[in-house]
């Protein structure tokens, strides 16, 4: 199994992602996440691929 090692701020982003998704239902943009986890990030930064 492999372990990523995910930096705080990917910790807040991943943990932001997994409340909005738990309350709503629906899947959440990545503008939508820059947002709500009030980090000064555009959208095309959040998504970066391992």
């Amino acid at each position: 199994m492999r372990r990523h090692n995910l930096s705080e701020r990917a910790q807040h982003l991943l943990k932001v992602l997994i409340n909005r998704y738990i309350c709503e239902g629906q899947p959440t943009g990545s503008r939508t996440l820059s947002r709500d986890a009030n980090l000064a990030l555009s959208p095309a930064t959040i998504f970066t691929p391992l």
